[in-house]
C-alpha cells in the first residue's frame, strides 16, 4: 500500500509539473542575450548575409544537475529569389534538459521587410513548428516501476504544434525597437501571454563614420507564472571586431560579457552573478555562442545586427 502511494505521489508531482512548470521553463529559453532570433522570427536576415549560431546556457553555474538550454539556429535573406528579396528564412532548434524531462522544440521562422523610408525599416516575422517534452525514464528513481503504464501518460509526454511572432523596427541612426511573443499559440493550449519587448540605440563615439560606439539596451520579459524582468545593459563595441558588455537582470544577476568578431567568425560570452538568495545555491550562469557570418551574395539594404555578439 505505501509503495503505491509513493508512486501516486510521484506521479501526481510529475503531472503538476509538466502542466504548471513547464510553462515557465520555457520562458526562459527566450531570455538569451546572445541570440535574438530564439525569440523574434523578425531578426531572421537583419544580418545581410546567411547566418548561423550556436549557443549555450546552464540555468544555474556550477551545478552539474543544472538545466541546461542548448540552441542553434541559421537565417538567410532571400537576395535573389525573384520577387522575395525583402523576404527572409530561417531555422531554429532549443533542447532544454531539466531533472527528468527533456523538452525539444524545432521552428521555421519567415519574416518580411516593409521600408517605412530610406532610413526606416520594419520587419514582420512568424514562426511555426513543434514542442515536445518527454520523460527521461533512464533518470528515474530505482524505486520507480518503470512498467507501470503511468510513465506513458500523455501528460508526461507532450507533442505541441507551436507558433510565434515578432517585429523589429530599426532606424538608419542606429535605434531599434522590438517585440516578439515566441511561444503564441500552442495547439490544445491557451494563448500565452509571455512577450519579449525591448529597445536599444547605437551612440557613435568620434564622428558619424566611427566604428566605434556604446549601444543601450533595455529589455522587458513579460512572464506569466513569475515576477516579471527587466534587462538593462550597455555594450562597448570597438571597430565592430571586440565588444563589452555590462549590465543587470532585475531577477538579481549582474551581466558582463566579452564578445569577439574575426572575420565573420564570432565568439561571445556573458557571465551571470546571482545578487539575491539564490546565492546561497549557486553564484552564476553561463552562456556562451559560437556564429559565423557568410558573405553576402551581394547587397540587400538590411542593416547589420550587433546584438548577435
Amino acid at each position: 500500500m505505501m509503495k503505491f502511494i509513493k508512486l501516486t505521489i510521484v506521479f501526481t508531482a510529475l503531472h503538476f509539473f509538466v502542466n504548471n512548470a513547464n510553462a515557465q521553463y520555457r520562458e526562459t529559453f527566450y531570455t538569451t542575450l546572445l541570440n535574438p532570433f530564439i525569440a523574434n522570427p523578425a531578426v531572421a536576415g537583419t544580418s545581410g548575409a546567411p547566418f548561423a549560431m550556436f549557443n549555450a546556457r546552464t540555468l544555474v553555474g556550477g551545478a552539474s544537475s543544472s538545466a541546461r538550454t542548448i540552441n542553434f539556429s541559421v537565417h538567410t535573406p532571400l537576395n535573389n529569389v525573384p520577387k522575395y528579396g525583402n523576404s527572409s528564412v530561417g531555422l531554429k532548434f532549443i533542447s532544454h534538459n531539466a531533472g527528468v524531462f527533456q523538452t525539444t522544440n524545432a521552428e521555421a521562422a519567415y519574416s518580411v521587410k516593409v521600408d517605412l523610408s530610406r532610413d526606416d525599416h520594419l520587419s514582420l516575422g512568424l514562426s511555426l513548428g513543434f514542442i515536445q517534452t518527454t520523460l527521461d525514464k533512464d533518470l528515474l528513481s530505482s524505486n520507480v516501476n518503470l512498467a507501470d503504464p503511468n510513465i506513458d501518460a500523455p501528460q508526461l509526454n507532450q507533442f505541441l504544434f507551436t507558433t510565434g511572432a515578432g517585429i523589429l523596427y530599426q532606424n538608419r541612426n542606429g535605434l531599434e525597437l522590438y517585440a516578439a511573443s515566441p511561444m503564441l499559440v500552442s495547439v490544445s493550449e491557451p494563448l500565452s501571454a509571455f512577450a519579449l519587448v525591448g529597445a536599444s540605440y547605437k551612440l557613435k563615439l568620434g564622428g558619424h563614420s566611427s566604428t566605434n560606439y556604446l549601444k543601450p539596451v533595455i529589455n522587458f520579459y513579460n512572464f506569466t507564472n513569475t515576477q516579471k524582468v527587466i534587462d538593462g545593459l550597455l555594450g562597448m563595441y570597438f571597430n565592430d571586431a571586440f565588444k563589452i558588455q555590462l549590465g543587470y537582470r532585475s531577477s538579481g544577476a549582474a551581466v558582463a560579457g566579452l564578445g569577439f568578431n574575426i572575420n565573420s567568425f564570432l565568439v561571445a560570452y556573458n557571465y551571470f552573478h546571482f545578487t539575491g538568495e539564490f546565492t546561497r545555491f549557486a553564484p552564476a550562469q553561463n552562456e556562451i555562442a559560437i556564429a559565423f557570418k557568410f558573405k553576402p551574395q551581394r547587397k540587400s539594404g538590411r542593416r547589420g545586427d550587433a546584438n548577435y555578439w
